[in-house]
């Protein structure tokens, strides 16, 4: 799968009913249509969904761990800068 992109999110698969009298989907029980794939994401405070073709839920499957990879990165970054300050101005005012 290609990594060069990083997301957050997740991606989920879906069973719906369609709504149509007298479908499988209103039986008891309910014989659900799908599976239907989307991904869904917080971006810029606002949740955004785009519905997933089933070849591209594997791709953005592998986007999602990039993206996850690289938060772990930046939050080990951010925490050997902090620690980094913190020892630089120990030294300056011991």
């Amino acid at each position: 799968a290609q990594t060069d992109l990083a997301l957050q999110g997740s991606v989920t698969e879906r069973w719906m009913p369609c709504g149509k009298a007298g479908c499988r989907c209103q039986a008891n029980p309910p014989q659900l249509h799908g599976p239907y794939y989307q991904w869904t994401a917080k971006v810029d405070g606002r949740t955004k969904t785009l519905r997933l073709q089933p070849d591209e839920v594997e791709e953005f499957r592998s986007w999602i761990a990039q993206g996850r990879h690289v938060d772990r990165i930046v939050r080990q970054w951010r925490r050997l800068s902090l620690e980094a300050v913190e020892r630089g101005r120990g030294k300056s005012r011991g």
